[in-house]
């Protein structure tokens, strides 16, 4: 009897989280997203921007979840969350999320570039290969939510 009440509590406890929705942060408006591909084609009207976009998470930080870049193409948005205020499950990978942010174009430096591979877990053979700064699209999300 008490090994099925505590079966039984067990259930419950981790029912509402088995339905939960992964959304972090602000909410998304998922009625006019934007597909990622199509904002960096067209990127000269959306830099500065706040918009919501869709695509799909192809890396992430394994340590913290503190970034994460979409697939654009050939491209991809590198994705970090406002004033470091959201912090995403691994899961993410490879799902397909609406996010809400602010595109930007930047440098980001060979010190950040190696930085982040590092995050991925990437070799260090493939981290010191890193010599120069690029620009990348960037976008600092309020908002994230698997679709």
């Amino acid at each position: 009897m008490v090994h099925n009440f505590i079966l039984v509590l067990l259930i419950l406890t981790y029912l509402p989280i088995a339905g939960a929705s992964a959304t972090f942060g602000e909410p998304v408006d998922k009625k006019n997203l934007l597909d990622i591909t199509a904002v960096v084609n067209s990127s000269k009207k959306f830099i500065g921007k706040n918009i919501s976009v869709k695509g799909k998470v192809k890396k992430i930080c394994l340590k913290k979840g503190c970034w994460l870049n979409l697939n654009a193409g050939d491209q991809f948005v590198r994705v970090t969350f406002k004033d470091y205020g959201i912090f995403v499950p691994s899961s993410f990978l490879d799902k397909i999320v609406a996010i809400k942010g602010i595109l930007n174009l930047r440098e980001e430096s060979v010190a950040r570039q190696r930085h982040l591979l590092e995050d991925e877990g990437r070799p260090r053979s493939e981290i010191d290969k890193i010599k120069e700064p690029k620009k990348i699209y960037s976008l600092v999300a309020s908002g994230i939510e698997i679709i």
